[in-house]
Protein backbone atom coordinates (compact mmCIF):
# COMPACT_ATOMS: atom_id res chain seq x y z
CA UNK A 1 0.00 0.00 0.00
CA UNK A 2 1.10 3.77 -0.61
CA UNK A 3 1.67 6.22 1.80
CA UNK A 4 1.95 9.20 -0.58
CA UNK A 5 -1.65 10.77 0.09
CA UNK A 6 -0.85 10.10 4.30
CA UNK A 7 2.79 10.79 3.94
CA UNK A 8 1.93 14.51 2.34
CA UNK A 9 0.24 14.92 5.46
CA UNK A 10 4.13 15.52 6.64
CA UNK A 11 4.99 17.57 3.84
CA UNK A 12 2.14 20.20 4.01
CA UNK A 13 2.37 20.29 8.07
CA UNK A 14 6.26 21.16 8.20
CA UNK A 15 6.29 23.13 5.15
CA UNK A 16 3.49 25.79 6.61
CA UNK A 17 5.77 26.07 10.06
CA UNK A 18 9.03 26.38 7.83
CA UNK A 19 8.52 28.98 5.39
CA UNK A 20 7.26 31.44 8.44
CA UNK A 21 10.37 31.07 10.28
CA UNK A 22 13.42 31.76 11.56
CA UNK A 23 21.76 24.98 15.62
CA UNK A 24 21.58 22.88 18.46
CA UNK A 25 19.19 22.15 21.36
CA UNK A 26 20.95 24.60 23.37
CA UNK A 27 20.55 27.54 21.13
CA UNK A 28 16.94 26.34 20.67
CA UNK A 29 16.54 26.98 24.24
CA UNK A 30 17.45 30.90 24.36
CA UNK A 31 15.04 32.92 26.09
CA UNK A 32 14.99 36.71 25.72
CA UNK A 33 17.69 38.52 27.29
CA UNK A 34 19.93 35.13 27.48
CA UNK A 35 23.33 36.22 24.90
CA UNK A 36 23.84 33.41 22.17
CA UNK A 37 26.47 34.80 20.14
CA UNK A 38 26.28 32.41 16.99
CA UNK A 39 27.24 32.68 13.59
CA UNK A 40 24.86 31.00 11.31
CA UNK A 41 24.65 30.44 7.79
CA UNK A 42 21.25 30.58 6.03
CA UNK A 43 20.98 26.94 4.90
CA UNK A 44 21.21 25.01 2.11
CA UNK A 45 20.03 28.06 -0.76
CA UNK A 46 21.12 31.35 1.22
CA UNK A 47 24.61 32.94 2.19
CA UNK A 48 23.59 34.84 4.43
CA UNK A 49 24.79 35.17 8.10
CA UNK A 50 23.94 36.26 11.64
CA UNK A 51 26.42 36.85 14.48
CA UNK A 52 24.70 39.38 16.79
CA UNK A 53 23.70 38.10 20.41
CA UNK A 54 20.18 36.89 20.01
CA UNK A 55 19.00 39.94 22.95
CA UNK A 56 16.16 42.02 21.92
CA UNK A 57 16.58 45.80 21.35
CA UNK A 58 15.35 47.80 24.30
CA UNK A 59 15.57 51.12 22.85
CA UNK A 60 18.65 51.92 24.17
CA UNK A 61 20.79 50.97 21.23
CA UNK A 62 18.29 52.62 18.92
CA UNK A 63 15.85 49.41 18.83
CA UNK A 64 13.36 51.29 18.38
CA UNK A 65 14.74 53.53 15.48
CA UNK A 66 13.00 52.71 12.34
CA UNK A 67 16.28 51.92 10.48
CA UNK A 68 17.03 48.95 12.62
CA UNK A 69 13.52 47.83 12.87
CA UNK A 70 13.52 47.97 9.09
CA UNK A 71 16.68 45.65 9.03
CA UNK A 72 15.24 43.68 11.44
CA UNK A 73 12.14 42.60 8.56
CA UNK A 74 14.39 42.54 5.58
CA UNK A 75 16.93 40.23 7.12
CA UNK A 76 13.44 37.96 8.60
CA UNK A 77 12.01 37.97 5.21
CA UNK A 78 15.44 36.72 3.95
CA UNK A 79 15.47 34.24 6.39
CA UNK A 80 12.06 32.92 5.61
CA UNK A 81 12.46 32.58 2.06
CA UNK A 82 15.54 30.90 2.60
CA UNK A 83 13.58 28.20 4.72
CA UNK A 84 11.12 28.35 1.43
CA UNK A 85 13.86 27.45 -1.12
CA UNK A 86 15.12 24.51 0.89
CA UNK A 87 11.58 23.20 2.22
CA UNK A 88 10.51 23.36 -1.74
CA UNK A 89 13.74 21.82 -2.63
CA UNK A 90 12.63 19.01 0.29
CA UNK A 91 9.44 18.61 -0.61
CA UNK A 92 10.37 17.61 -4.56
CA UNK A 93 13.00 15.02 -3.95
CA UNK A 94 10.49 13.52 -1.34
CA UNK A 95 7.39 13.58 -4.26
CA UNK A 96 10.25 11.85 -6.45
CA UNK A 97 11.40 9.56 -4.42
CA UNK A 98 8.18 8.21 -2.95
CA UNK A 99 6.54 7.66 -6.14
CA UNK A 100 9.29 5.47 -6.80
CA UNK A 101 9.14 3.86 -3.34
CA UNK A 102 7.83 0.02 -3.86
CA UNK A 103 8.19 -1.49 -0.26
CA UNK A 104 7.09 0.20 2.69
CA UNK A 105 11.01 -0.53 3.75
CA UNK A 106 11.51 2.04 1.30
CA UNK A 107 8.82 4.59 1.63
CA UNK A 108 9.65 4.85 5.44
CA UNK A 109 13.18 5.53 4.28
CA UNK A 110 11.99 8.51 1.84
CA UNK A 111 9.73 9.50 4.45
CA UNK A 112 13.03 9.63 7.18
CA UNK A 113 14.82 11.49 4.63
CA UNK A 114 12.75 14.28 4.17
CA UNK A 115 12.38 14.49 7.85
CA UNK A 116 16.05 14.95 8.19
CA UNK A 117 15.78 17.45 5.61
CA UNK A 118 13.31 19.30 7.42
CA UNK A 119 14.79 19.17 10.62
CA UNK A 120 18.09 20.88 9.35
CA UNK A 121 16.20 23.98 7.79
CA UNK A 122 14.51 24.08 11.61
CA UNK A 123 17.95 24.24 12.69
CA UNK A 124 19.14 26.29 10.53
CA UNK A 125 15.89 28.87 11.28
CA UNK A 126 16.27 28.31 14.46
CA UNK A 127 20.31 29.12 15.06
CA UNK A 128 19.51 32.24 12.32
CA UNK A 129 16.43 33.82 14.67
CA UNK A 130 18.55 33.08 17.63
CA UNK A 131 21.23 35.44 16.04
CA UNK A 132 19.00 38.41 15.51
CA UNK A 133 18.88 41.54 17.40
CA UNK A 134 14.83 41.69 17.88
CA UNK A 135 13.08 45.35 18.50
CA UNK A 136 11.59 45.53 21.70
CA UNK A 137 8.14 46.01 19.37
CA UNK A 138 9.05 42.26 17.64
CA UNK A 139 10.15 40.46 20.66
CA UNK A 140 6.89 38.13 21.76
CA UNK A 141 6.37 37.03 18.40
CA UNK A 142 9.20 36.47 17.66
CA UNK A 143 10.36 34.39 20.34
CA UNK A 144 6.75 32.35 20.11
CA UNK A 145 7.93 31.69 16.50
CA UNK A 146 11.21 30.46 17.32
CA UNK A 147 9.78 28.58 20.26
CA UNK A 148 7.34 26.82 17.71
CA UNK A 149 10.33 25.62 15.08
CA UNK A 150 11.92 24.27 18.10
CA UNK A 151 8.67 22.18 18.91
CA UNK A 152 8.43 20.97 15.14
CA UNK A 153 11.92 19.76 15.34
CA UNK A 154 11.01 18.08 18.11
CA UNK A 155 7.94 16.26 16.84
CA UNK A 156 9.65 15.30 13.64
CA UNK A 157 12.47 13.72 15.38
CA UNK A 158 9.77 11.76 17.22
CA UNK A 159 8.43 11.11 14.32
CA UNK A 160 11.25 9.49 12.85
CA UNK A 161 11.60 7.23 15.58
CA UNK A 162 7.61 6.26 15.49
CA UNK A 163 8.02 5.02 11.47
CA UNK A 164 11.00 3.06 12.05
CA UNK A 165 9.19 0.92 14.65
CA UNK A 166 5.95 0.48 12.08
CA UNK A 167 6.12 -2.73 10.66
CA UNK A 168 3.24 -2.41 8.27
CA UNK A 169 1.38 0.43 6.18
CA UNK A 170 -1.82 0.57 8.57
CA UNK A 171 0.60 1.04 11.42
CA UNK A 172 2.60 3.53 9.40
CA UNK A 173 -0.81 5.75 7.99
CA UNK A 174 -1.96 5.94 12.11
CA UNK A 175 1.31 6.96 12.94
CA UNK A 176 1.18 9.58 10.55
CA UNK A 177 -2.36 10.34 11.05
CA UNK A 178 -1.55 10.87 14.88
CA UNK A 179 1.52 13.48 13.95
CA UNK A 180 -0.61 15.16 11.48
CA UNK A 181 -3.20 16.05 14.53
CA UNK A 182 -0.44 16.89 16.45
CA UNK A 183 1.14 19.31 14.74
CA UNK A 184 -2.27 21.15 13.57
CA UNK A 185 -2.56 23.15 16.37
CA UNK A 186 1.05 24.18 15.88
CA UNK A 187 0.88 25.39 12.93
CA UNK A 188 -1.64 27.36 13.43
CA UNK A 189 0.58 28.87 16.45
CA UNK A 190 2.82 30.18 14.94
CA UNK A 191 1.01 31.26 11.31
CA UNK A 192 -0.49 33.15 14.33
CA UNK A 193 2.91 34.49 15.42
CA UNK A 194 4.00 35.10 11.84
CA UNK A 195 0.86 37.36 11.21
CA UNK A 196 1.83 39.09 14.14
CA UNK A 197 4.92 40.04 12.81
CA UNK A 198 3.74 41.04 9.50
CA UNK A 199 0.71 43.07 11.40
CA UNK A 200 4.14 44.84 13.22
CA UNK A 201 6.00 45.55 10.09
CA UNK A 202 2.98 47.00 8.29
CA UNK A 203 2.28 49.20 11.25
CA UNK A 204 6.06 50.44 10.42
CA UNK A 205 5.48 51.39 7.21
CA UNK A 206 7.59 48.51 6.55
CA UNK A 207 7.84 47.46 2.99
CA UNK A 208 8.50 43.62 3.75
CA UNK A 209 6.08 40.72 2.86
CA UNK A 210 6.58 37.74 5.19
CA UNK A 211 4.24 35.10 3.48
CA UNK A 212 2.45 34.02 6.53
CA UNK A 213 -0.38 31.51 5.83
CA UNK A 214 -4.12 33.48 5.96
CA UNK A 215 -6.08 32.48 8.90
Amino acid sequence: MKLAITAGLICTALVAIAVGCGGDDDSATNTPGTPASVSATAGNSGTATATDEATPDDGGNGGDDDGDIAEYFRDLAARFEFSRQDSDAAVATFNTNLDAAATLDQQKQVINDFLDEMIQVFDDSILTMNGFSVPAIAEDPHFTFRDDIVEAKAISETLKGDLEDAETSEEAEAIINDFDAEVGALVDHAQAACRELQDIADGQNIDEDLECNAP
